[in-house]
């Protein structure tokens, strides 16, 4: 399930938890992520950075994002970590 970072990180800091952060770059890391996030049962942030993953632009990323974070069986968190490129219209 995708859901916003701020009720989950107010919730760990007041709780003294963490959960955790992972950069993805494919299809197989976000699903690895997920698969770990699911077995702790904790939320998970989900990040992509471009310079990690060169070869899948920010709208691939976000679709994968998108696409496994709402299949997950715990909160999701997506975050755009690092961005070189900026398109103006």
């Amino acid at each position: 399930m995708l859901v916003s970072s701020k009720i989950y990180l107010q919730d760990a800091r007041e709780n003294h938890y963490a959960f955790p952060h992972f950069n993805y770059w494919d299809s197989n890391s976000i699903r690895a992520e997920i698969a770990a996030a699911e077995e702790l049962k904790l939320p998970v942030i989900l990040a992509w950075a471009e310079k990690h993953s060169p070869e899948i632009g920010m709208e691939d990323a976000l679709g994968l994002g998108k696409f496994f974070g709402a299949r997950a069986k715990v909160p999701v968190i997506l975050h755009l970590d690092q961005r070189k490129r900026t398109e103006s219209k």
